[in-house]
């Protein structure tokens, strides 16, 4: 039973790598990850969100979510913090951990903005890099109120893959990036010399016109 447990785990962990190798377009790569994720496990309904340099967060990848939670008007997924943005964002989140009652799903019942297909918890899994973190992946089930550590270790597997492939269109960004100033300066070299030149060569020509205008011989 362990070895299917295993072998199965490595088949999920591979369907995640071929489908983040085949992506290159940030926001599709996150949401078709999460969907393959979904599809790979018994987990119905996920999420990820995305931090910047200054903490503000944005949600890039939505799958199943519940009525809710999708709801246009309030915008919950948006706007507002909760449990796991806010350990996030103070540097405390830093292993997969289950979320006892998610604040989001708490303010939509209150708030009756709909069906929220039974789910109250959720598992939060922050992707990291190294010393990098980029955001966070949530999972939820119907009526699931905790995750085993095995399921926790798997999401973390997960995770660390995501977050990886993350680093690397940063990089990939940031080279892109560079190369466009050093073309830029290249040019701005080139256009500088251009202009040296044609001046030189206007300045020559000047003074090869006056010289000729003063020559009597020229003149008669």
């Amino acid at each position: 039973m362990e070895r299917n447990i295993f072998f199965s785990e490595l088949q999920i962990l591979k369907d995640i790598a071929v489908t983040l190798n085949e992506c290159t377009e940030l926001d599709t790569m996150l949401n078709t990850v999460l969907k393959k994720l979904l599809h790979v496990t018994s987990l119905e309904t996920g999420w990820i969100f995305l931090f910047d340099d200054q903490g503000a967060y944005r949600l890039v990848a939505a799958e199943s979510l519940p009525p809710a939670l999708k709801n246009a008007e309030h915008d919950p997924m948006n706007q507002g913090d909760c449990w796991c943005v806010n350990r996030f964002t103070n540097g405390e989140l830093l292993k997969a951990s289950n979320i006892m009652s998610c604040k989001r799903l708490e303010k939509a019942k209150v708030n009756n903005w709909g069906e929220t297909n039974g789910l109250t918890y959720h598992a939060t899994v922050p992707l990291s890099a190294g010393d990098e973190q980029f955001g966070l992946l949530n999972v939820a089930v119907t009526n699931k109120e905790r995750f085993e550590r095995e399921e926790l270790a798997l999401l973390e597997s997960v995770a660390y893959q995501i977050g990886t492939a993350l680093k690397r269109i940063n990089l990939s960004k940031r080279e892109h990036e560079m190369k466009i100033v050093e073309e830029r300066n290249r040019l701005a070299r080139d256009l500088h010399d251009s202009v040296n030149q044609l001046l030189y060569s206007v300045n020559v020509m000047s003074g090869a016109g006056k010289k000729m205008a003063k020559d009597k011989s020229i003149q008669n």
